[in-house]
């Protein structure tokens, strides 16, 4: 008797094409024999519609083998899998054979940065060795000043893991000796800014000087380029040092002088007010707001406020105090910077889950529920994140619309879309409810005057179908109950059930209202049963 195992390659091919993926696994893993003829078969699947997630894990097994293969057939070798490329997950492990393969791979782009801002270059001055980190530095398209979190470059988190004595940072910083060392690249010298700062202002040598690393900074101050930590702080205006160092009694000082200009920003485009409230120094901000010169709605250089600072940082007691002062803004959309998304005072106190900013805010006459910023509104923010308490206060006010931040007019609360399905199943919130079992919700939904319980899926699968068919005994009480249920419904219930006393339940329903097939066909348009259930149409109420 022939197997499967000596057909031709050729109808193996066949074979599997006309398979699953899970079935084309199966089928290979049955034989060693057939693993191996239909390995091209499962490497092109994974590639199509896997998302080549198979080099990721020979990076991280060091498979040479494995990954010469998905490179032979095509394999994306800048896929993300589990936030990793490839050539990141190889740096991490460790998988030296791999990485050296992907290094020299055409293709490859080796400063992508996937969510969390990581580069390769990032996580080899984090995880590699010093090997690791200078064959990625060997690419001349590795670009050593990429920013990445913080707006913070490779040589910053150098730094700061040379405080635990990582042997390849130290190696880090030899490139910037290119010209002492043979061999070593000059085109890194060139690229890299020693004096790049992050979002905060803040260098690689004045990280170095403030975390006391000695052998560190005398690499830097043997560069032309390299600028003084020193010097740093005093080119700022006296007032944001004062702010800076919490200084209250400097702070009253300085605001006595007449020609002070609170509107002065320092380096990084922040008022003195804005550093009081970022630093959350509640004393130093009632000292600036007292002064007649003071404009509660300055702007830094992305656009935001201090109120929108104080509201995004979650300082309740400055908020608090921001809100006291006359003609404060606060329906302003900040957000607009490097990292943050465009967003009010009010977005950010629906997201939180107490709502004590939300109180604050909603106190100041003026404010805008209903801003819409990049189709999002405070209350449809909050219903996102599944905040309940702030949805209750905000559907307490009489203005609010919930449908805000869609391509049409916003229609009145009254009229809340509760029947829409949605795009893939087309099923309804009574319907998700009622497959998920969840009672309190289904008798939340049902309470609304304009639901309607009877409305199907693309499978024809009312609410009470779906609760039949997962055996939610509660929940299909809960359906039954309501009088809206129509006959169509119930008999579709009964029919779908497979637990005896949900079974039981729909039929005592049918019963009671005294539902019989004449009547199902005539509860529904004329012919809809027939087409639909054909064999419910022809069934007595009693028998299945």
């Amino acid at each position: 008797m022939s197997h499967i195992r000596d057909l031709p390659t050729e109808i193996l091919f066949l074979i599997a094409s006309y398979l699953q993926g899970s079935a084309k696994f199966a089928l290979a893993r049955s034989c060693k024999i057939l693993y191996h003829q239909l390995r091209p078969v499962i490497l092109k699947f994974n590639i199509d519609y896997q998302n080549s997630n198979l080099l990721g894990m020979a990076a991280k097994d060091d498979n040479i083998t494995l990954a010469r293969w998905l490179l032979d057939y095509g394999a994306n070798i800048n896929a993300f899998f589990r936030g990793k490329t490839p050539v990141m997950r190889a740096i991490k492990h460790s998988s030296s054979t791999v990485l050296l393969l992907l290094l020299n791979s055409p293709g490859l782009d080796i400063n992508l940065q996937n969510r969390e801002q990581e580069s390769a270059l990032w996580i080899a001055v984090r995880h590699g060795a010093s090997s690791t980190l200078w064959r990625v530095l060997e690419r001349v398209d590795c670009a050593v000043d990429l920013r990445h979190q913080r707006g913070q470059t490779a040589l910053h988190l150098a730094v700061w893991w040379g405080r635990i004595g990582l042997a390849q940072n130290k190696v880090f910083f030899l490139f910037l000796e290119s010209s002492d060392m043979k061999g070593t690249s000059r085109l890194f010298h060139k690229l890299f800014n020693p004096n790049a700062n992050d979002d905060l202002g803040i260098s690689p040598g004045v990280r170095a000087s403030r975390i006391n690393r000695p052998s560190m900074m005398a690499l830097f101050q043997r560069q032309r380029e390299y600028a003084a930590p020193h010097n740093s702080l005093h080119n700022e205006p006296s007032l944001h040092q004062a702010v800076l160092h919490g200084s209250v009694g400097a702070v009253r000082l300085l605001l006595l002088r007449k020609d002070r200009d609170l509107a002065t920003i320092d380096r990084n485009g922040h008022t003195a007010l804005h550093l009081a409230v970022r630093g959350r120094r509640l004393d130093v901000v009632d000292l600036i707001l007292w002064h007649p010169r003071t404009d509660v709605n300055c702007i830094d250089n992305d656009g935001n406020t201090p109120l929108w600072w104080s509201t995004y940082l979650s300082y309740d007691e400055i908020t608090e105090r921001l809100l006291a002062v006359n003609g404060v803004d606060v329906n302003l959309v900040g957000g607009c910077g490097r990292w943050d998304a465009p967003s009010t005072s009010l977005h950010h106190a629906a997201t939180r889950l107490d709502t004590t900013a939300l109180k604050q805010l909603l106190a100041v006459p003026g404010i805008d529920v209903n801003v819409c910023v990049e189709r999002q509104t405070p209350f449809s923010t909050a219903a996102a994140m599944g905040r309940a308490n702030i949805m209750k206060i905000l559907l307490g006010i009489r203005d609010v619309e919930i449908n805000t931040g869609r391509e049409l007019m916003d229609p009145p609360l009254e009229r809340l879309r509760i029947n829409q399905g949605n795009l893939t199943t087309h099923d309804t919130a009574l319907g998700i409810a009622a497959r998920a079992g969840n009672l309190d919700l289904i008798r939340t939904l049902l309470i609304h005057r304009n639901i309607d319980p009877n409305l199907e899926n693309r499978w024809l699968e009312s609410p009470l179908v779906l609760a039949a068919k997962g055996a939610h005994a509660r929940v299909v009480d809960a359906l039954l109950a309501d009088q809206r249920m129509d006959a169509y419904s119930l008999r579709a219930a009964l029919w779908s059930a497979n637990d005896e006393d949900v079974r039981r339940a729909i039929q005592r329903e049918i019963d009671g209202r005294r539902i019989y097939s004449g009547q199902i066909g005539a509860s529904r348009s004329q012919g809809g049963l027939a087409a639909r259930w054909p064999w419910v149409a022809n069934t007595d109420h009693g028998s299945r």
